[in-house]
């Protein structure tokens, strides 16, 4: 693993360097070829427990994705879709426009996931753990949001979002005691709200959303 990682990456050039150096993991490799595939990167069936360079992606790699690449690494409209990786770093996306979806599947999400104001087609973070918590305040997603069996620390913010889908959070573990878990405060959820064998520890807000299904 590596600690002198670029903080953050606009070009395939950067990519080609921590490549040819032997800097990039097999899960980042694997993840850049689904990405310009349009295609799943499994990396491993379950959560990761350990941080290991089997199943490290560090997040400045997800961003420059996520934001679609550039001209010598186009990403299709699928997005970044990843299952079974260990996330290292803050995913930042704060006032971005996405350009396909994120979809994160039985990762360990080790910090912060920053959307604030992000325009992103869809989010799925289906089994999902996120010690850190998610911020998507006034986030404006086309399709749906998906936390079904994630395991979070901290308040999952959706205030003032706008969700054109579901939001789905159906086994979902919420901890933040003595706050909100889940902050849908003034959120416009097109479709339904789903909230079966959720376990909080902390408060559900949907205070002042509109949800259509």
């Amino acid at each position: 693993m590596d600690d002198a990682f670029p903080k953050r990456i606009t070009t395939w050039a950067q990519v080609q360097a921590l490549k040819d150096e032997g800097r990039l993991t097999a899960a980042e490799v694997a993840l850049i070829e689904g990405a310009k595939e349009g295609e799943l990167a499994v990396i491993g069936t379950d959560v990761p427990i350990t941080k290991t360079d089997a199943v490290l992606i560090r997040a400045p790699l997800i961003r420059y994705l996520a934001l679609g690449g550039c001209e010598d690494c186009v990403v299709q409209a699928e997005g970044v879709q990843v299952a079974g990786a260990w996330v290292d770093g803050p995913i930042n996306l704060n006032y971005a426009t996405a350009k396909g979806r994120l979809l994160l599947i039985d990762c360990h999400i080790a910090h912060r996931i920053e959307l604030l104001q992000c325009t992103l087609p869809a989010l799925n973070l289906t089994g999902s753990t996120l010690p850190e918590a998610l911020d998507a305040q006034d986030a404006q997603i086309a399709g749906g949001v998906f936390l079904r069996e994630a395991s979070v620390d901290g308040e999952v913010r959706l205030s003032g979002a706008t969700i054109g889908g579901q939001l789905s959070c159906d086994g979902a573990s919420f901890r933040n005691v003595g706050g909100h878990a889940l902050n849908a405060q003034a959120a416009q959820i097109a479709e339904d709200v789903f909230l079966v064998k959720v376990i909080a520890d902390g408060e559900l807000s949907l205070s002042g959303a509109t949800i259509g299904g």
